[in-house]
């Protein structure tokens, strides 16, 4: 299960009273890391991984973000492969990935894993780059 939090402007207000945590820390993550947040609909999301549940191998859509995960309640057992490379999360902590490529994802515990999953814009796109991919996501 997943459930967005759009940051777009009109719904940030609406969804500070929400969430006012998690926007709390997204806004001290950007102010401390510069994360350079991609305004969209899916910008900032909780992820829930149901247990025993593996969510096969994709792909993500666009390749104009990384996608930060915030590990919030991470039993034993959850684990993630991009690429060639397994990793599992840790509470507290991040992982980056380039969701473009293949990625799958397990949760092999009797247990709910919870992450916060925040998109940022590639660090090598210009804003004139970023302003055409906003540009032609709005047509």
């Amino acid at each position: 299960m997943t459930l967005k939090i759009p940051i777009i402007k009109n719904m940030w207000k609406e969804n500070r009273s929400l969430f006012p945590n998690s926007i709390k820390l997204l806004e001290q993550l950007d102010s401390k890391y510069k994360l350079h947040l991609r305004h969209k609909n899916d910008s900032l999301k909780f992820s829930i991984l149901t247990p025993n549940t593996h969510i096969i191998p994709h792909c993500g859509d666009s390749n104009d973000r990384l996608r930060i995960h915030l590990g919030l309640i991470i039993p034993d057992g959850c684990y993630i492969r991009c690429k060639t490379e397994i990793k599992t999360w840790e509470e507290g902590k991040i992982l980056v990935l380039d969701d473009t490529f293949e990625h799958e994802v397990w949760n092999w515990s009797e247990h709910k894993r919870a992450i916060l999953i925040i998109d940022i814009w590639k660090p090598e796109l210009t804003d004139n780059q970023k302003q055409t991919i906003i540009s032609s996501q709005k047509s």
